[in-house]
């Protein structure tokens, strides 16, 4: 199976440590995942949120292919 630019970004990503980043760069990678799941979290509510929903199946209750923040599954 031949690696596509996906599965490289996410191998490299799996590989990092963050003991051997800069720390400025670990403290903007910080402050991006919170602003990232903080985004996340606020437009359940909102219409593009509900949009992401209902395209994973999860609007109705049941349970889709997907899982989203702050949509709970397990």
């Amino acid at each position: 199976m031949s690696e596509n630019r996906s599965f490289r970004l996410a191998s490299f990503a799996a590989s990092l440590r963050l003991g051997g980043l800069p720390e400025e760069a670990v403290r903007l990678l910080r402050l991006c995942l919170l602003d990232h799941a903080g985004c996340a979290i606020g437009a359940l509510d909102m219409e593009p949120g509900r949009a992401v929903l209902e395209a994973a199946g999860l609007s109705s209750g049941g349970e889709g292919p997907c899982t989203l923040i702050g949509c709970g599954g397990g």
